[in-house]
């Protein structure tokens, strides 16, 4: 969907100018006009129903990133891994200040994490595209998970990881 917003302007234009090209009457160009408007209009509220419902990883986000605010994480420097995260909390991922996406050290992750930052680590983007492996934070004693959840029935994800959240505070 995303690739798509970026090109469909130039689809539309490059059908704009073959309409334009078909030869013969102008009831012709008409009708495939309004046959293309139908379909432009109709296919995408057919195919993405609208309130758009969330999947079960995204809600565990969600519940996640509520819990942090009532509990008043948000205000911390947030380690996070999901880029989600950054929309249910309401920060900006590019404000250095607030947010960081990954830890930079993989080995010793303690050494690229403040004292009173949070990590989120979810079962997703944790292990694959982070390269972290959960067991790094939850056996080390420079971080405390101070909260976790996992989804009613279980995910797995890339590479058999068990889709589950923690949240560890850096000590």
């Amino acid at each position: 969907t995303r690739v798509m917003a970026g090109i469909v302007p130039l689809f539309a234009l490059t059908a704009v100018y073959g309409i334009n090209k078909i030869p013969g009457k102008l009831w012709l160009r008409h009708t495939v006009s309004i046959l293309a408007v139908v379909a432009i209009v109709y296919i995408p509220f057919e195919k993405y129903r609208v309130p758009f419902q969330l999947d079960e990883t995204t809600k565990l986000v969600k519940e996640t990133s509520s819990w942090l605010i009532d509990q008043g994480w948000d205000d911390h420097l947030v380690f996070y891994y999901d880029p989600v995260f950054c929309h249910y909390l309401q920060i900006d991922p590019f404000d250095a200040q607030k947010a960081r996406e990954q830890i930079a050290n993989h080995e010793h992750p303690e050494e690229s994490v403040p004292e009173g930052a949070i990590v989120i680590w979810d079962g997703h983007f944790g292990p694959n595209e982070g390269q972290m492996p959960l067991d790094r934070l939850k056996n080390n004693p420079a971080f405390k998970e101070i909260y976790h959840v996992e989804p009613e029935h279980e995910i797995k994800m890339l590479n058999d990881h068990k889709y589950e959240i923690y949240v560890f505070e850096r000590i």
